[in-house]
């Protein structure tokens, strides 16, 4: 458990199937503009065991596969 500001808070995501394997559930959302840090939420929430986080850098690392899953969201 984590104490933050007073909060208590449990970072036990929730498992759901997806296609056969097993994905996480969303918890948090930290949208951001570029150039705004979101880099350093990613670590700070990762830290915080809100893990493993999404950044944008890691769509264009790997834009073959991620791009279309994204298409497949939007």
């Amino acid at each position: 458990m984590i104490e933050l500001a007073g909060a208590h808070l449990l970072p036990q995501p929730a498992r759901i199937s997806h296609r056969g394997g097993q994905i996480t559930a969303l918890e948090v959302i930290g949208a951001g503009l570029g150039r705004n840090a979101t880099f350093s939420m990613k670590f700070a929430l990762e830290k915080l065991g809100f893990g493993p986080c999404h950044h944008v850098s890691e769509v264009f690392a790997n834009a073959r596969r991620q791009i279309p899953l994204w298409l497949d969201v939007v």
